[in-house]
C-alpha cells in the first residue's frame, strides 16, 4: 500500500483569529477533560486535529458566505 498522505499544515492565522480559536478549543478540551482521564486522553489527541479542520473550512466558507452577501446586494 502507499504511504499515507503527510497532513496539511496548519494556515498561519492572525493572532486574533488564532487566539480565539484556541480559546474556543482550550474550552472544550477542558469540558471534555473533566469527564475522567479517559476522556482527556482523547480530548488532548483530537485537539490538533480539530484546529486543522478548523483552518481549512473555516476560511473556505467566510469567503463562501461573504461572496453570496456581496451578490445578493449587488456590489463588487
Amino acid at each position: 500500500a502507499p504511504p499515507a498522505p503527510e497532513p496539511a499544515p496548519i494556515r498561519p492565522a492572525t493572532p486574533v483569529a488564532s487566539s480565539v480559536v484556541g480559546n474556543l478549543v482550550d474550552q472544550k478540551v477542558a469540558a471534555i477533560a473533566a469527564r475522567g482521564p479517559e476522556y482527556e486522553a482523547l480530548a488532548r489527541l483530537s485537539r490538533e486535529v480539530i484546529e486543522q479542520i478548523v483552518w481549512e473550512i473555516v476560511p473556505e466558507l467566510a469567503d463562501a458566505i461573504i461572496r453570496e452577501q456581496v451578490a445578493k446586494r449587488g456590489t463588487v
